[in-house]
């Protein structure tokens, strides 16, 4: 944003002075109000929108001396002219180095009266007015600034830009993106509401796509995410009110202002910080208390008419519901509209089963808690036709193969790689239902994910499998235990050694053995024992392929670790087949446009361009690729996370 980073250099460079901003309650000129010092008169039509305004800067200015004037007048009237006049001169002091006059403006509504001036050149009703007169404003500029040798004068044209007056301009032309004319709800049999496909999809396609009703951070990392963006970030900008607050930069705490604007002044009256539910359920209903319970005509459903499932509850879970509902009576300011206890008990329940996980930017870790309307309507299945992830801020519906037109959309709730046994378990606890689909019903590949290993169509016995696959669960638990406390050597020795034991009875499909050289691939990738680490990636990837959906995400992202486990080890042309596999799969579950198949897509293109090399001349690729190593150090992976902090199911539930 090149012209908004002139503008705001003009701003902190010229000294102390008197800004002057139009249309300072939206848009454009509600951002660079943010930019300036001293003194400053915002001026716009909406008294409301401005004072807003005035409460956000001050608590981005904690430390700055700034004075704000909010000057709520109609600037196409002699009178708000006048007025705004009078109020500059009421403010200026001798210390005043410079005035400075933002002339914001722009207008969808009746320009009848400027009509007889613009019709005496137009010659289609078309954006060709627009463009003229963006060139006269430009020539306007110009000439004003060789008149006016003593005046700065900075012209400034952004192009389209997110702002209030750009979407009302998309709702006019139809050129919104958000659209949900792809689905209708309907009577699914057995399951209640639904969603169906209106039209015929493909594998990739987006079926439709929607933004948060409202999202909170997850407690145990609210100094470490952004709390408007959800990025990671290593050093963060802190709210300077309630000083719980995490954000990016200031643009990233602008955006989310919205949404802290009343959470900061509970925070700061409350004294202590809520835990993520009774944030979550506090800006859903303040959210609500300002723009009722739709609020925007692509929401097919409202809250209210989702399931909370509190009569289904266990005794132990309404124990907890009493003492979330009670810490947020304490919570709730007293300013805010009052809300019976029923009313606050369904929301609470909403989010309970309701509650999306929300990824970081690069898809890999839950670091928040979100509730999106539309989504609570797509039904389970275990093997489902679509899949859901968060993409730029919006979860998006994505087609995994062919959808028909009127086909029922399901996602799936829980990880496919349990038992269909724990899976039904997990289903009815979480989430009150019992699953009837077809892989349930029938157990499919249960027989698979606790099978022996077959050698010339001989099995081990039921019992030796039996004994292998708890010995496997035992170990288990003791690598656990060591990659919680980061001593990922034992992790190693403890998984090497259930390995020796069990490989020669598990089949490569088996879950537990599936876990352990998971464990094993990742930890000593971590170590950069690449040669290890490449042969138990591979191993993993081949039991995914036999188990999950050919386009499901967990093993889209698996074939990427392990080709770049591959390339790491030098195994250049493995690698690069497991990455345009991984690429292949991510196109459909991810998109062009997410970071992770952004970053795939780079790897792909630098393993092949290392391929061609290969195949050319290996002896001097290999030769290239130690020199570079010798002279760089290699990156190391990222540091294993335990089972806990990953995405394990697509809804949160509170532990």
């Amino acid at each position: 944003m090149d012209w908004f980073r002139a503008i705001a250099h003009l701003l902190r460079t010229l000294g102390r002075g008197i800004c002057i901003i139009t249309g300072a309650s939206k848009g454009f000129g509600h951002a660079l109000a943010h930019e300036a010092g001293s003194i400053l008169l915002l001026v716009a039509r909406s008294e409301a929108l401005l004072q807003e305004l005035k409460q956000e800067l001050q608590s981005f200015t904690e430390e700055q001396q700034l004075v704000v004037r909010c000057i709520a007048v109609d600037l196409s009237t002699r009178e708000g002219v006048h007025e705004t006049v009078m109020v500059a001169k009421q403010e200026a002091v001798n210390e005043m180095d410079h005035v400075l006059l933002i002339n914001n403006a722009g207008s969808l509504g009746d320009i009848s009266q400027f009509a007889s001036f613009t019709d005496l050149d137009k010659a289609l009703p078309s954006w060709v007015l627009y463009c003229t007169a963006k060139a006269a404003r430009k020539m306007m500029f110009n000439v004003l600034a060789e008149e006016e040798p003593n005046v700065k004068v900075l012209s400034y044209s952004p192009g389209p830009m997110d702002t209030e007056m750009q979407k009302d301009i998309q709702s006019i032309s139809g050129t919104s993106a958000a659209t949900m004319e792809n689905v209708a709800i309907f009577d699914s049999p057995g399951k209640g509401r639904g969603l169906k496909a209106t039209k015929e999809f493909w594998a990739g396609d987006v079926i439709f796509s929607e933004p948060s009703f409202a999202a909170v951070v997850f407690d145990s990392l609210a100094e470490r995410i952004c709390h408007s963006c959800f990025r990671r970030q290593d050093k963060l900008q802190r709210c300077g009110q309630c000083k719980f607050a995490h954000y990016c930069d200031r643009t990233c705490q602008r955006a989310g202002w919205a949404e802290h604007k009343q959470e900061c002044g509970a925070i700061k009256a409350y004294g202590k910080i809520p835990n993520e539910n009774i944030r979550l359920v506090a800006r859903i209903m303040w959210r609500i208390d300002k723009e009722g319970c739709v609020v925007s005509d692509m929401q097919l459903t409202t809250l209210d008419e989702l399931e909370d499932h509190i009569p289904d509850m266990q005794e132990d879970e309404l124990q907890e519901l009493k003492v979330d509902i009670h810490n947020f009576l304490d919570y709730w300011p007293r300013t805010s509209k009052q809300h019976t206890i029923d009313v606050i008990s369904h929301i609470f329940g909403v989010v309970n089963c309701n509650g999306f996980t929300v990824s970081d930017q690069r898809g890999l870790q839950a670091v928040g808690v979100g509730l999106f309307p539309n989504l609570c309507l797509v039904n389970h299945d275990c093997w489902p036709n679509c899949t859901v992830i968060l993409n730029h801020g919006k979860i998006e519906i994505r087609s995994l193969g062919k959808i028909s037109e009127g086909e029922e959309l399901t996602i799936a709730y829980v990880d496919y790689l349990n038992l269909s046994e724990e899976r039904q378990r997990l289903l009815k606890t979480q989430y009150f239902f019992d699953c009837t689909c077809e892989h349930c019903k029938n157990h499919l590949k249960d027989d698979l994910k606790l099978g022996g290993k077959e050698e010339d169509g001989v099995k081990p016995p039921e019992e030796q499998v039996k004994e292998a696959t708890d010995y496997c669960f035992q170990m288990m638990e003791k690598m656990d235990k060591a990659r919680l406390n980061a001593d990922y050597h034992e992790v190693v020795k403890i998984c090497k050694e259930c390995v020796a034991k069990t490989e020669p009875i598990l089949a490569e499909t088996h879950i537990y053995q599936l876990r352990i050289w998971s464990t094993l691939s990742e930890v000593q990738a971590y170590l950069q024992y690449f040669n290890d680490a490449a042969d138990y990636s591979r191993k993993m990837v081949d039991g995914y392929v036999k188990l999950y959906h050919p386009n499901n995400a967990a093993l889209g992202m698996s074939a990427m670790r392990a080709g770049v486990t591959h390339w790491q080890a030098g195994e250049i042309e493995v690698g690069h087949g497991m990455i345009c596999k991984a690429y292949a799969i991510l196109m459909v579950t991810h998109g062009p446009t997410h970071p992770i198949t952004k970053d795939l897509e780079a790897m792909r293109m630098q393993t092949e361009m290392e391929l061609r090399m290969f195949k050319q001349n290996e002896y001097v690729y290999h030769s290239m690729r130690d020199a570079a190593l010798q002279n760089k150090p290699m990156a190391m992976m990222h540091e294993p996370r335990s089972m806990e902090e990953g995405i394990k199911n697509l809804f949160h539930r509170r532990k």
